[in-house]
């Protein structure tokens, strides 16, 4: 008797824990990104590479007002940064405007979309509870079969994902607070051979009903073919 009463609590706690990776795309899949927004969209990226090929260090900075609502979106370019560049004198002002990507600032601003793809091309790795920032939260970790996106340009050999690895820290609400990825990509043509490292850093925000990329940090890394490459690229999301 004590030993089915053993059992029945077991399974009563393992109910009342539930499914963690349910409820974080259940969490995520109910935001509706109907609350319009207004932020500062800063970005900076880092280049340098080596080698054969090309030796080069390129630096771009750029920072817009933008504004999200049932309309669509709306970016706003500083004036004198337009005026600057329209001139041809002012490299810097170039680099900051063609360093504007608007998809970025999308998915910055609604990050549903594309984390919910993430999520569903993954599966649960390992589930623990753990402190973040002072607080009680949950660590899930996912290993992830993304598919590669293909790009417009022919491409010669083949790329293979090695390792995928995405770490997620959940708050209580069940939405994310943050996320680490890991991303290691290997590569070939006849004799030739490449590996790629990618680290990317997320802290996530909250406005409304959308889910904010509030940070984004990524460094990455390569060498193959007798070049080296080496980006840094930072992105952050200030809310009005």
């Amino acid at each position: 008797m004590h030993r089915i009463m053993a059992v029945v609590c077991l399974l009563a706690a393992l109910g009342a824990r539930g499914d963690t990776f349910g409820e974080l795309k259940s969490a995520v899949g109910r935001l509706g990104a109907r609350q319009a927004v207004r932020a500062t969209f800063a970005s900076e990226v880092k280049v340098k590479a080596a080698g054969k090929f090309a030796n080069e260090a390129v630096a771009r900075s750029m920072s817009v007002d933008v504004s999200h609502d049932t309309s669509g979106v709306t970016i706003t370019v500083p004036q004198a940064l337009v005026e600057k560049a329209e001139r041809g004198s002012d490299e810097t002002a170039q680099n900051a405007i063609d360093a504007i990507r608007a998809m970025h600032i999308v998915e910055a601003l609604d990050y549903r979309g594309a984390f919910l793809h993430m999520l569903n091309h993954g599966t649960v790795a390992e589930e623990k509870r753990v402190a973040f920032r002072g607080k009680p939260a949950r660590l899930l970790v996912l290993n992830l079969k993304v598919p590669m996106r293909k790009g417009n340009s022919i491409s010669m050999g083949s790329s293979k994902v090695v390792e995928d690895r995405l770490s997620v820290w959940i708050g209580d609400d069940n939405l994310p607070l943050a996320a680490e990825r890991a991303k290691k990509i290997s590569g070939g043509f006849l004799i030739f051979h490449s590996d790629m490292q990618e680290r990317t850093s997320i802290t996530f925000g909250q406005a409304g009903d959308r889910l904010i990329l509030a940070r984004l940090e990524t460094t990455s890394n390569g060498s193959g073919m007798g070049q080296t490459f080496d980006e840094h690229s930072l992105q952050t999301v200030t809310l009005h």
